[in-house]
């Protein structure tokens, strides 16, 4: 897995010359003219690839299964603090294995800043944006309650925060998914424990990670500050803000194996809250070898969920897109 860390003041990466399908490159014509057909995976292998090895092209043959992009952010400020949360760091991967950790900039070996800046915001929803137009469906878990809102609100543009609304219609959110055909979603620690795909970085979570990023702990509860201790890191320094990066790296690819594991055992039972495992399993519906996007699981029929005291709705979750 390749993994690199991305700040706004990276240099941006050179142009990628010599591309088959371009039309300058060595089988530029031949592509044009047979167009999407030769895309099929079956024909591409068999004849593009040949041609391409012949012209000492580098062409990466089409990879198996779904294309996805799985994406996780940790917000700056702590959830008792109230909006705007600011985003601390961020992780995407996708399938081809591209890893990249995303914060703002800061010299070399010092702590690395609260949060991110807009324009490092903007870079990343820009790429999130540029993953879905190569192709690469994004796919979150609670990705529509809180990370993609959490993205556009922090993007601090209207414009940039429309395209990231849209994103999040168009994307796959795991948690989402299973809220519409159940009533309610559980956790992503849960769901990849019954899976059997691994879990989440030891004794790191979520609302730990805005503490452990700043190293200010004046909002932290006696419970927090006891699990912060126990993790033997000095909160604030760069070595803590690692755990951080190292942990928002590993919920990403833990979206991208439960989303994997999904479509390959294509059911799940969970943990209860009471400790029993859940009566009957969550079957995620599917289409064209992929879960559903937002959009395609709005048209799932409502369920019955009148034995909840308090239960989120499907507005709850949509209202900000439409702001």
């Amino acid at each position: 897995m390749d993994v690199k860390q991305k700040s706004f003041f990276d240099e941006p990466e050179p142009p990628i010359l010599d591309d088959p399908w371009t039309d300058d490159g060595p089988v530029g014509e031949l592509a044009s003219t047979i167009g999407s057909y030769l895309r099929t995976s079956d024909t591409y292998n068999r004849l593009i690839l040949p041609i391409a090895e012949q012209v000492k092209v580098n062409v990466p043959p089409v990879p198996s299964g779904p294309r996805y992009c799985a994406f996780d952010l940790e917000i700056a400020q702590p959830f008792e603090l109230g909006r705007p949360f600011g985003i601390s760091c961020a992780a995407t991967l996708n399938s081809n294995g591209e890893l990249t950790l995303w914060h703002g900039y800061g010299p070399g070996g010092a702590p690395l800043p609260d949060r991110m800046n807009p324009m490092e915001v903007q870079e990343l929803a820009g790429y999130l944006l540029d993953q879905q137009a190569q192709g690469y469906t994004v796919v979150t878990f609670n990705g529509l309650g809180f990370d993609m809102d959490v993205l556009g609100e922090e993007c601090q543009n209207a414009h940039w925060r429309a395209d990231v609304a849209k994103l999040a219609l168009e994307h796959i959110d795991i948690g989402f998914e299973m809220h519409c055909q159940m009533g309610y979603m559980t956790g992503l620690a849960k769901l990849s424990e019954g899976l059997g795909v691994g879990g989440k970085t030891e004794g790191m979570h979520g609302d730990l990670a805005p503490f452990i990023w700043s190293g200010n702990l004046e909002a932290a509860t006696d419970e927090q500050r006891e699990q912060i201790s126990a993790l033997s890191v000095e909160p604030g320094t760069r070595k803590a803000q690692d755990l951080c990066l190292e942990y928002v790296g590993q919920d990403a690819k833990l979206t991208a194996d439960v989303y994997k594991a999904l479509l390959d055992q294509r059911y799940v039972y969970w943990t209860t809250q009471r400790g029993t495992q859940s009566r009957y399993p969550w079957t995620p519906e599917t289409k064209d070898g992929r879960l559903l996007t937002v959009n395609e699981s709005l048209l799932i029929p409502e369920p019955d969920t009148s034995w909840m005291s308090n239960p989120r709705t499907r507005a709850d979750l949509l209202k900000w897109t439409q702001q």
